[in-house]
């Protein structure tokens, strides 16, 4: 499917060949070998639990292309080539009210190359 899509980028990192491709809704950064994809435009690269890397869009719940194989130079340079930012998220129980909610605590962590 992504091949007949016209390509604006093509990169491998650590033996996974992603690109940028061009559809109906933007730009999306593509992973070709898991075919999965991302909008450029409403995307980050996650990390929460242990070992945990996704590029996903707006946040853990919608994550998209899964990173764990990559290392953290090519995950770095993944994001720099498609200008994708980092963000560091982590569930946590808590019991601040009588409720017992379990709320999502997110705090976002910028790269600079």
């Amino acid at each position: 499917m992504a091949a007949k899509r016209p390509r604006f980028f093509e990169k491998i990192y650590d033996g996974r060949r992603f690109a940028g491709i061009v559809t109906a809704d933007g730009p999306y950064v593509f992973d070709l070998t898991a075919k999965r994809g991302s909008a450029l435009y409403r995307s980050t690269i996650v990390h929460y639990g242990r070992v945990q890397w996704w590029v996903a869009e707006g946040g853990v719940t919608n994550s998209r292309i899964p990173l764990n194989s990559l290392s953290d130079t090519a995950r770095k340079e993944l994001a720099c080539d498609f200008g994708l930012s980092f963000s560091v998220s982590r569930l946590s129980l808590r019991l601040p009210n009588r409720n017992n909610s379990i709320r999502l605590l997110r705090s976002r962590v910028s790269f600079i190359g």
